[in-house]
């Protein structure tokens, strides 16, 4: 099992290759070092992040999105059947947020990976949906699991108002090469009455 945490301190000065490759440990005895085959693996991850060009970046000098990514592929460069993330989009900017969910998905499909993530972005559930994966979500509070179930059952307005106390409106849009997707569209915060702009 691997392990994303929602944040990492970096303390070495080591190259972002380096970074990954202590990912491939499990798989190098005592004694030896990473072999060819670790380091293409790392390289190959890189590319399908399209990040190559920060292959020997000393990852201390890393922008927290970058460190996020980081951490991200070198989870998934242990090549194990679960990883547990964190929060793993929560420092990233919108298009590195869709690359992680892209990828995310593209192994699940192609490893069969499990994959157990807590996020605070529930449309994060929907885009696996979206993308045919076998996708269960949960709410809980206090360390104990109140509302369970796929994101379409789970996901509602009602449940949405009850946990995050925001109204919200789920949209189902046609999207010409994807077929129909859910979005949750936030409205407004139930907490408190919108200030009358005079």
């Amino acid at each position: 099992m691997a392990y994303v945490p929602q944040k990492h301190n970096r303390h070495f000065s080591f190259s972002v290759l380096d970074v990954l490759l202590t990912g491939r440990a499990p798989y190098t005895s005592f004694y030896s070092s990473p072999d060819n085959r670790d380091v293409e693996t790392a390289k190959t991850i890189l590319e399908s992040f399209a990040l190559s060009h920060l292959m020997h970046r000393d990852y201390t000098l890393l922008s927290g999105g970058e460190t996020q990514l980081v951490m991200i592929m070198r989870a998934l460069i242990q090549d194990t059947p679960v990883i547990v993330m964190d929060e793993p989009t929560a420092h990233l900017d919108f298009r590195h947020e869709l690359i992680v969910l892209e990828t995310i998905a593209r192994l699940v499909k192609e490893r069969n990976l499990t994959l157990v993530m807590a996020t605070h972005f529930p449309n994060h559930a929907f885009y696996f949906e979206n993308e045919s994966l076998p996708v269960q979500v949960a709410f809980m509070d206090r360390q104990t699991v109140l509302v369970s179930g796929s994101p379409s059952k789970a996901l509602t307005e009602e449940n949405l108002a009850r946990f995050y106390h925001v109204q919200t409106c789920i949209i189902n849009q046609a999207i010409p090469f994807k077929g129909t997707v859910k979005h949750i569209l936030p409205v407004q915060t139930l907490d408190h009455k919108p200030e009358t702009i005079k």
